[in-house]
């Protein structure tokens, strides 16, 4: 018989780290909506690299370790493990369900049955970094119960599929059987506090990034080369990158406009919250480069069909719109930066 962790009230969302947080921290009373959860963990980001096996470029719009950041931000602690032992990962996750404590997962998300039925990426690429969260069990049938952002309704997943995919080595950010749980104080930290700890600490490493791959420098990189590609590898390897990095930009797990679509719903609500029209306006503004980013989604889908068309098409058109969307991401992180300066000088301490 299945043993349930209680009181989870899951929502389809269109993140699975933002979709699963807003969840887990309903069960402990705290009411944060999806955007929310990825506006206070520093959700907005980019992530260009070069992958080499497979050879594929890596395209990822948004920021690292939201999970840790959102309790950084909230006051409460997030417990991030890993353990190269099957059987200790397995039965310390167990642990926490027979606590009543629900469990984020990392899973390669290529290897889990309903992830792989869903998405056609999977065909292409491997990778960790996926998170799913860990309701239930059941020994006698050696199943789990898990919520996923995109599906309404409970999964349920065999041990040895859920053991694989927690311990794929394969492809780029091996799971390595991490598990995030979390511990929360009486006394949490103000939401309202919590939001331009959230904004700040996105301007700094968007701005100041620990690698030119990743940050303003990654996404500029990537807007003045992606047209390049098909002088570096052959034919079928540029149609397919294309396609990869339409669905990166657009459909697993983006919300849409490489997540510029999510955040600009988190300043909206931020906004609102706050009575801060500047804040408003800069939902306006994600809200069209989120239309810049689909636009060169559906691009690359083209080209993915036909290198001579779409953003590797010999026109003015995919070149302007490229260099439109460095220049709008510049000036969104300069002026959500004379925001948070104005309006919340001690969470500027993040910038420094």
């Amino acid at each position: 018989m299945m043993k349930y962790v209680s009181n989870i009230d899951h929502y389809i969302g269109s993140h699975c780290s933002s979709t699963l947080m807003s969840d887990v921290l309903r069960k402990y009373n705290i009411n944060l909506s999806e955007e929310m959860c990825f506006g206070i963990g520093s959700g907005l980001g980019f992530l260009y690299r070069k992958c080499w096996s497979p050879s594929y470029y890596m395209i990822l719009g948004r920021g690292h370790d939201i999970e840790e950041k959102i309790g950084q931000h909230l006051g409460f602690f997030t417990d991030i493990n890993i353990s190269y032992d099957n059987d200790v990962a397995w039965n310390e996750v167990k642990k926490l369900i027979d606590s009543d404590r629900p469990v984020i997962l990392d899973v390669d998300a290529a290897l889990l049955p309903y992830m792989k039925s869903r998405f056609s990426l999977f065909d292409y690429v491997r990778y960790g970094g996926h998170k799913a969260c860990l309701v239930g069990y059941d020994d006698d049938a050696h199943k789990v119960a898990l919520v996923d952002y995109a599906w309404q309704n409970i999964q349920i997943v065999s041990y040895e599929e859920l053991a694989k995919a927690r311990n794929s080595d394969i492809g780029e950010f091996p799971s390595a059987n991490m598990w995030i749980s979390f511990y929360f104080p009486q006394k949490k930290l103000e939401v309202e506090d919590a939001i331009f700890r959230g904004i700040g600490y996105n301007i700094h490493t968007m701005k100041h990034p620990v690698t030119t791959q990743t940050g303003l420098s990654g996404m500029e990189k990537f807007l003045r080369q992606v047209t390049y590609w098909p002088i570096e590898k052959n034919e079928e390897q540029v149609r397919k990158n294309a396609y990869i990095a339409y669905m990166m930009l657009e459909t697993v797990g983006t919300g849409g406009g490489n997540f510029r679509k999510i955040y600009a719903r988190f300043l909206k609500e931020a906004g609102n919250l706050l009575g801060i029209n500047d804040l408003t306006h800069m939902s306006d503004i994600y809200f069209n480069l989120a239309s810049n980013w689909s636009e060169i989604a559906k691009l690359l889908k083209k080209s993915s069909d036909d290198i001579k068309t779409g953003i590797f098409k010999e026109d003015n058109y995919g070149q302007r719109l490229l260099e439109e969307t460095s220049i709008t991401e510049k000036l969104a992180i300069d002026e959500l930066e004379r925001i948070v300066i104005k309006n919340f000088a001690s969470g500027y301490l993040f910038i420094s």
